[in-house]
């Protein structure tokens, strides 16, 4: 089977490839200007040709086929939803975990365009950290605001914490599991570059590394943070180890820890919430109503579209006042679709992450293995696979690393 790339690209794959960088560039940024260019590959990819070739491909991998029993369970959640606006906005949120599949798929078989889409997602957000910074020190140095005598640079720390994603309208959660992600991936190519001669490229990748990092402690959204951290630290050993390069674990270690513990100390917002455990007992009382309600439903939950509502409810009883006002949902994955869905939801979900790592670990796709322990790891402290900005990152990121030839027909 020849690749699709054999050829040259006509006008119509070249509309596709503008729509698909479109789309990942904006990402971090605006909802509304992500979702048109989401339309715009949509309706390039189905005026190139190719569209009926992609869908047939992923219909029969298993993978794709978990994917449509998680979008049917909200789909039939509808059913049983009084709020059905609600539970629309549900399915129309989740689309992209079935369209992004397909559309990628024909794509992402050529490993210069695969790369080129993660090159893309990291420049995406680096700008989006880029512009964030800047626009925070123009208010700092421009403006005089969250000025402090006596601190670096008479800089209020904390406050330069709090308001960092704010300048782009990001939530800090869900910015720093992007730049974690991205951390991932350059990680990834420092480790194949480490093996070239070309050592500019390792300093350039180890500065972005350095980049992503230290943004992310300034971000000082906990769960991700520790989760990513985690996650390179034992990667980092294991592939080491597998090297039979036991000189380089100590180095690694003594390094990784000393510049972690380096950002750490002169970090005064993440500091005040790792010690103080701010908004940990939120959440419990967030937990404790929403069990409350799946208590009463405990199989297929109280439907997608009144989750919400019924949390509001709850809220309100367990006298949550702010909470019930800012309408929360439970900052807790697992107890959402509980909610939502019901066991099967979660049961469904959970096989989903499950089948991702199995992929992972049998073609050695570790990459892919780093991003879905991250998620599922989030998915403890936040609704990650409820907001448009953490299902479009799994939906893109699973889209370009696990739907391969090799994974279709009867392997998987």
């Amino acid at each position: 089977m020849l690749l699709r790339n054999s050829t040259s690209p006509t006008l119509k794959d070249k509309l596709l490839e503008i729509g698909l960088l479109g789309f990942i560039l904006t990402m971090p940024f605006k909802i509304q200007v992500n979702s048109l260019f989401l339309i715009l590959s949509v309706v390039a990819w189905l005026i190139s040709g190719h569209a009926w070739t992609d869908v047939r491909a992923v219909l029969k991998m298993r993978l794709y086929q978990v994917y449509l029993l998680l979008y049917f369970l909200y789909l039939v959640g509808l059913l049983y939803s009084a709020n059905t606006q609600a539970a629309f906005a549900e399915l129309e949120l989740k689309v992209s975990l079935l369209l992004l599949p397909p559309i990628f798929y024909g794509r992402v078989q050529d490993k210069a365009r695969q790369n080129r889409y993660l090159y893309t997602f990291v420049l995406a957000c680096f700008i989006a950290a880029a512009a964030s910074l800047a626009l925070l020190l123009y208010r700092i140095y421009g403006e005089g605001l969250y000025r402090a005598e006596g601190q670096p640079l008479q800089i209020d720390w904390v406050y330069f914490s709090y308001f960092l994603p704010k300048q782009i309208d990001f939530h800090s959660p869900f910015f720093s599991m992007y730049a974690v992600t991205s951390m991932f991936i350059v990680t990834y190519w420092l480790i194949n570059a480490a093996e070239s001669t070309k050592r500019w490229k390792v300093i350039v990748l180890v500065s972005l590394l350095f980049f992503f990092l230290t943004f992310s402690v300034a971000l000082a959204s906990r769960t991700a943070l520790v989760a990513g951290i985690t996650i390179l630290f034992i990667g980092g050993i294991a592939h080491f180890i597998a090297q039979k390069r036991y000189v380089q674990v100590g180095v690694f270690l003594v390094l990784f820890m000393a510049v972690f513990g380096l950002l750490y100390l002169n970090t005064p917002y993440l500091r005040q919430k790792m010690e103080g455990g701010t908004g940990v007992s939120q959440r419990q009382q967030l937990w404790h109503s929403s069990f409350e309600l799946i208590k009463q439903h405990p199989i297929i939950g109280i439907g997608s579209g009144d989750a919400r509502d019924e949390q509001v409810v709850q809220y309100r009883k367990s006298g949550l006042v702010k909470e019930a006002e800012q309408r929360l949902d439970a900052h807790n994955q697992y107890i959402q679709l509980a909610l939502a869905l019901g066991l099967t939801g979660v049961l469904t979900y959970i096989a989903t992450l499950a089948y991702l790592l199995h992929l992972s670990f049998r073609y050695e796709v570790y990459l892919l293995t780093g991003f879905v322990m991250l998620y599922s790891m989030c998915g403890v402290t936040e609704s990650v696979f409820n907001a448009q900005k953490g299902l479009i990152l799994f939906s893109f990121i699973t889209s370009v690393l696990a739907f391969k030839q090799k994974h279709g027909k009867n392997a998987d």
